[in-house]
């Protein structure tokens, strides 16, 4: 059986956490596992505002 991936979009943009991907218009990016946990964690939890240390104990 095909894994589901969970994918957020947003402005034009796909990112697609599991695989750290983020497609705009054709084009595929790979992210740093960091970033793309930031990214997740921040599509997680729109609209709120988080301080650096916040954000550091969660990603």
């Amino acid at each position: 059986m095909d894994k589901e991936y969970v994918t957020y979009r947003f402005d034009g943009w796909v990112f697609t956490p599991d695989e750290d991907k983020l497609n705009y218009q054709g084009e595929t990016v790979t992210l740093d596992n960091r970033l793309s946990k930031l990214l997740h964690f921040f599509c997680q939890n729109p609209n709120t505002v988080f301080s650096r240390n916040e954000l550091i104990d969660e990603v």
